[in-house]
């Protein structure tokens, strides 16, 4: 789905998996989770990525380094490390395209795919 033609503002079409209601299934082709995998049921976040994306679709994921030195961010206990992303992400049936990528100064990101059918 490109953003112009949905007609959806594109200010709400980036706001949030959730607060963006009825979005079909397999109608968009890229998905981005910034900083919400610390929440209490992650894996639903990514249901909902891996319902949402066409086959062939990407998801990114950014989020904070676990590293107590970083200024800013949720708490350690719950901050999740690049493995238990990867993990979750392998879980909701996406193809890791990268297993993480530095993202300086307090970030790491993570690419996947939803195959194709």
């Amino acid at each position: 789905m490109k953003v112009r033609e949905s007609g959806m503002p594109e200010a709400a079409y980036w706001a949030s998996l959730f607060d963006v209601p009825g979005l079909p299934p397999d109608s968009v082709e890229y998905a981005m989770l910034f900083n919400l995998l610390h929440a209490e049921d992650p894996r639903c976040l990514l249901a909902e990525a891996w319902r949402i994306l066409a086959p062939g679709g990407r998801l990114g994921v950014i989020h904070w380094n676990h590293d107590p030195a970083t200024p800013r961010g949720p708490p350690m206990e719950i901050r999740p490390r690049p493995e238990d992303c990867r993990r979750w992400i392998a879980g909701a049936g996406f193809v890791l395209e990268t297993p993480h990528v530095e993202l300086p100064l307090h970030h790491y990101g993570i690419r996947a795919r939803k195959e194709g059918t």
